[in-house]
This record gives structure tokens, C-alpha cells and sequence, in this order.
């Protein structure tokens, strides 16, 4: 007996969508079930936010980069795909802070600002004597305050004080989540140390610890040279998306194709496209960003909370030199720079060292960004103005004899999700008052529960595993479909 296909709508083709859809098209093969699925994506390519370029011998990302190695989900959803064997690390090297004028090393042992090795933090000169005093006295005293949630900033101060938060701490946040720390959520964005706070005395001897299992005590033999904690793959990070838009039916993929509305009929869903058409499905999974969900539910005041910081709009600048016509004075992998520094950059990799597979010999590649928390109209400005604007920056941290051989701007507009304070509190609510609505429709996606690939990656995989217990909730029907 054949059982009749449950059908399952994936709107929205960046990772974690396509995370949905290669989980659910693995479930179906080994467990033989009766399903389908449609991954509609509104715009002409898969990826989202992954986007890598080609300009002649130079491999450019046009969003992110890379991941860190620690993401398993990624990693794993990579092996799975068939490039295991494109996985490369990044050049270890140094990374810098631009501050009063010039480059400041990041002592060696911080971990998102914390100082897990207290000689390099005290030898730095970024740091002032008071300050590094003041947050070496972080080890003597216990900062679990019980608190539902705090801003980053909050919580970092209290830890450290301001000159680590100011010169070192906010800069990383900011190149990271384009959000001043003061609204950023500690708990969104940081749960690994807000746990850290709950268990240690001190954050310092927490991170120490829980970096520093039963192998890493021993003395480790020396090696000279080490890869960087970032991976990416050789032939650029958008060879996933099509490795597994590949694996999967071809009749599933449905681009150009946009939802403009989801309404509940007898127990399933009818997704209206634009045009007219229709599609019902029994259960949906949702990536797209938070205002466009609240529109398709039609439940705007349940999503307004996450509306309270709007996605940020950043650019992403890539500069390529001949290698003799920029000088680099102090060869890294790239620097930050804090929001009272007076430039528009908020960081700059230094690709062809970083990502040597990236560059042609002879050439540098630079990668620059723009947009800062609350002061993005830089975004909106034409190349040629972005470029000048970029230069003038980095003429003040490294010699730049002559005009690039090429640039590239890519503009992403309220592309990035940032997550004030109360987030999780918000989606914990969000989340009950949707499956209470729309049974079946699962939230996932950088706009809800995290914006590293790897986090969307494993939204991706836990969105797939919720459709399938909900759509073959009844014992029965999954016997019978292994059966048939």
C-alpha cells in the first residue's frame, strides 16, 4: 500500500534553508518516507549572504569568509556534501586594533576580548596601566549577578571596566553583529559565557578552563607554525550551496518564486505565490527575516519585539593592489577599529595573507567593511565615494602608493539580524505563539537563533527534524510508509 506524500514548503534558499531541505531529502531516503519538499527562494540564486566572485585569478567572498573550525553543524553538512577534501584553514597570524593612530597587536590568549593569559594583555601597550589593572582585578572578585538578560556592554564592564570594553571588546562585537554593544544581548549572543559566569568566580579562570581539557594541560610539542581557529573551502564557501542544491531533486528547487501569503485550511497550508498561484503543503518551514514573516502570518505584533532592532545595512569593500604598491608595516591577518577612531571602516582583512588561495602572487587583496551601528548612510553612498572613503582610512594605517587595479562593493541592506536585549525572552514567546497559530510552521534563520553559518546550518537540520515529527506525528503512518 502506498501512503500519500506529505508535502513540506522551505521559503527561503540561503543555508538555512537549504540546511532544511538536504536534512529533509536524507530523511526521506533512509526512511523511506512519503514526502516532498519545495525550497522557494524569491530572488534568481541560492545562498543568501554566501556569495563568492570570480575576477579573473581572484577568489573574492562577497559576504562571509569563513567559519570557525568549532562548527560542527557545518563541518558536517560539508563532509556530507562531498568536500571534506576543499576544507582549508586560515593562515595564522596577528590581528590588530587601530587605535590613537596606529596598529596595536590583540594580545595573544584574548577570546572575544578576554584575557586568558595575563602576561601578553599586561605587556600591550593598547592598554593603559589603570586599565589593565582594573581588569586583572576580575579575578579576585565573583560577577554572577542572576539577571534574565543584560547588554554586552553591561556585562563586559562589570567584568573588566571600560578601557577593555572601549578599545578592544566593543570593536569585535561591532565588526561581528554591526550593533553597539549597549543593545546587544549578552545572552543571545554570548550563552557560552554567560554560562561561564554562572559556574567560575571568574570569567578569566572559566574561558581558562573550559579551553583547556585533559590533553591541553600537557605540554604540547612545539610547532612552527599553527593553523588559524577559521575554515573555509578552496574553491569558495558558494561550492556548497551548489554541491547541495545537486543533491537534491531538481523539481524541489523553485527559484524566483515568492510567498506573499500563508493561510491555514483544514489542517494544512495554502502558500499564495506572487502571480496567483498556489501551493498547499502540510507544514512550512520559515527563514525568511522577521518583517517578512510577520507578513506572511499575518501576525504583526507578536514579531514586533525583534523589530525593535531593525536589521543592520553594512558594504563589504574589496580592494586589489599590486603587491608593490601597499606596504604593510606590521603583516597580520587584518585589524578592527573602535567607533571612536574617526574612520567609516570597521575592519579590514588582509585576504592574500589570510586566505593566500584567494590572491595571484605579486597582488593584495583587502577586504574592508562599512556601516556602523546607527550610522550607515555610508551603505547607501555610490562606489565611488565608498572607495575614496576607504582609502582615506586606510592611508592612515598603512602606505598606499597607487590606486587599486580593481575594486568590488557589495551592499547588503538590512541584511544583518541583531538581537537586543530580551531577545530570547522575545523568541521564547514568538516561538509559542506561532505553533499555537500555525501548527506545523517553524521559525529558523539568522533572524531568530543565531547568525553564524554554523548556527544556521544546525537551525536548519533541528527545523528538519521538527517538520518530520509533526507531519508523521502518528506511529502508523511512518510503519506504513516502510512498509509500502
Amino acid at each position: 500500500m502506498k501512503s500519500e506524500a506529505r508535502r513540506v514548503a522551505i521559503i527561503g534558499g540561503g543555508i538555512t534553508g537549504l540546511s532544511t531541505a538536504f536534512h529533509l531529502h536524507q530523511q526521506k531516503n533512509k526512511g523511506q518516507l512519503p514526502l516532498e519538499f519545495s525550497l522557494l527562494e524569491s530572488e534568481p540564486r541560492l545562498g543568501g549572504k554566501i556569495k563568492t566572485l570570480r575576477h579573473g585569478a581572484f577568489l573574492i567572498e562577497a559576504g562571509p569568509d569563513s567559519f570557525h573550525i568549532k562548527g560542527k553543524s557545518l563541518l558536517d553538512l560539508i563532509q556530507a556534501a562531498g568536500l571534506g577534501h576543499t576544507l582549508i584553514r586560515s593562515n595564522t597570524g596577528q590581528a590588530f586594533v587601530f587605535a590613537k593612530d596606529a596598529l596595536y597587536p590583540i594580545p595573544a590568549g584574548m577570546v572575544m576580548g578576554v584575557p586568558t593569559k595575563l602576561m601578553p594583555f599586561l605587556k600591550s601597550g593598547l592598554f593603559s596601566p589603570a586599565g589593565k589593572l582594573r581588569a586583572a582585578l576580575e579575578l579576585l572578585y565573583k560577577h554572577n549577578v542572576a539577571v534574565d538578560d543584560e547588554s554586552v556592554d553591561s556585562f563586559f564592564r562589570r567584568h573588566f571596566g571600560s578601557e577593555l570594553v572601549d578599545r578592544l571588546i566593543e570593536p569585535l562585537f561591532s565588526a561581528i553583529y554591526a550593533e553597539s554593544t549597549e543593545r546587544l544581548s549578552a545572552h543571545a549572543t554570548m550563552p557560552h559565557m554567560v554560562a561561564l559566569q554562572k559556574s567560575h568566580q571568574s570569567l578569566i579562570l572559566g574561558m581558562r578552563r573550559s579551553q583547556a581539557g585533559p590533553e591541553q594541560n600537557k605540554r604540547a610539542p612545539r610547532r612552527d607554525k599553527t593553523p588559524g581557529p577559521f575554515t573555509s573551502l578552496d574553491r569558495g564557501l558558494e561550492s556548497l550551496v551548489a554541491a547541495i542544491e545537486d543533491l537534491l531533486p531538481p523539481s524541489s528547487v523553485m527559484r524566483n518564486t515568492t510567498v506573499t501569503r500563508i493561510q491555514e485550511i483544514a489542517g494544512r497550508y495554502r502558500l499564495t505565490l506572487r502571480g496567483n498561484d498556489t501551493l498547499d503543503v502540510d507544514a512550512v518551514v520559515l527563514t525568511a527575516p522577521g518583517e517578512s514573516a510577520a507578513s506572511l502570518l499575518g501576525m504583526p505584533a507578536s514579531f514586533s519585539p525583534l523589530q525593535e532592532s531593525p536589521p543592520a545595512s553594512v558594504a563589504n569593500v574589496v580592494l586589489a593592489f599590486r603587491q608593490d604598491a601597499i606596504k604593510i608595516h606590521n603583516p597580520g591577518t587584518g585589524f578592527i577599529v573602535p567607533r571612536n577612531a574617526g574612520c567609516a571602516i570597521t575592519a579590514c582583512t588582509w585576504s592574500h595573507l589570510k586566505w593566500p588561495h584567494t590572491t595571484p602572487k605579486g597582488y593584495a587583496l583587502l577586504r574592508c567593511y562599512v556601516g556602523r551601528p546607527g550610522d550607515d548612510a555610508i551603505v547607501n553612498a555610490d562606489d565611488h565615494l565608498i572607495v575614496q572613503t576607504v582609502l582615506h582610512d586606510l592611508k592612515r594605517v598603512m602606505a598606499i602608493n597607487d590606486a587599486p587595479e580593481f575594486h568590488v562593493v557589495t551592499r547588503w541592506r538590512n541584511a544583518m539580524p541583531r538581537y537586543a536585549v530580551g531577545h530570547l525572552v522575545h523568541m521564547a514567546k514568538l516561538t509559542e505563539s506561532v505553533a499555537t497559530r500555525f501548527p506545523g510552521v517553524v521559525l529558523a534563520g539568522a533572524s531568530y537563533g543565531g547568525i553564524g553559518l554554523s548556527e544556521c546550518v544546525r537551525q536548519g537540520e533541528d527545523a528538519a527534524h521538527a517538520t518530520l515529527a509533526h507531519i508523521f506525528a502518528r506511529p502508523s503512518l511512518l510503519k506504513k510508509s516502510r512498509q509500502c
